[in-house]
């Protein structure tokens, strides 16, 4: 799982051939502490989908260019395309969107 700190590291992540989930979080976010063992563990068991994090305090500016207001937020792409996003730290969203890339 990789870092991503601009809005051009954003764009070059997602627009490569395949799936993409990108996590929005921060350090102080309860619900993303508690998310982030398990979004990095699948980050290890399913490598096809190519996971990566941004920490909103880090890259302000691209969190507001995107839009993000709420944390974790989960942002799901295929093939340069958003196909799925969801807010809140739910296991069930995540996996779904993962089965979704997988299939």
């Amino acid at each position: 799982m990789r870092q991503l700190k601009t809005y051009d590291e954003l764009v070059r992540a997602i627009s490569v051939p395949g799936g993409v989930i990108v996590k929005f979080s921060a350090q102080w976010c309860g619900p993303c502490r508690q998310i982030k063992p398990i979004f990095e563990d699948l980050s290890r068991k399913v490598p096809t989908v190519a996971f990566y994090e941004v920490d909103v305090d880090e890259a302000q500016e691209m969190t507001e260019k995107v839009g993000i207001s709420t944390m974790p937020t989960f942002l799901v792409f295929q093939n340069g395309k958003q196909i799925d996003g969801f807010l809140g730290a739910s296991t069930d969203k995540l996996f779904h969107a993962i089965t979704k890339l997988t299939r």
